[in-house]
């Protein structure tokens, strides 16, 4: 049971990662019924209170384009399809 639903499709997001940023899109956030949260993460410790829908990108050049400077984002697709996740919100910086 979802408890609370923001939808924001506009908004991108950087991760940080040990093999360098991933760029993604929040399609939307949620916050979970906390019945639901101890089901997923089995544990007593804290876990988010929001999760996030995001569909990810391919990594970034080397290198902006040479002409205006600025980086071509691809999204990310496997089999044809958007590839995506659920993260907690706390872990992404926008």
């Amino acid at each position: 049971m979802v408890s609370t639903i923001s939808h924001r499709p506009s908004i991108e997001l950087i991760l940080s990662r040990p093999s360098g940023p991933r760029i993604a899109q929040v399609r939307v956030i949620f916050q979970p019924s906390s019945n639901d949260m101890q089901d997923v993460f089995h544990s007593s410790e804290a876990h988010p209170t929001h999760l996030a829908y995001v569909e990810w990108f391919l990594p970034l050049s080397a290198l902006p384009d040479a002409n205006n400077r600025m980086y071509k984002v691809t999204r990310l697709h496997k089999n044809g399809r958007r590839c995506g996740a659920i993260i907690p919100v706390n872990s992404y910086t926008l």
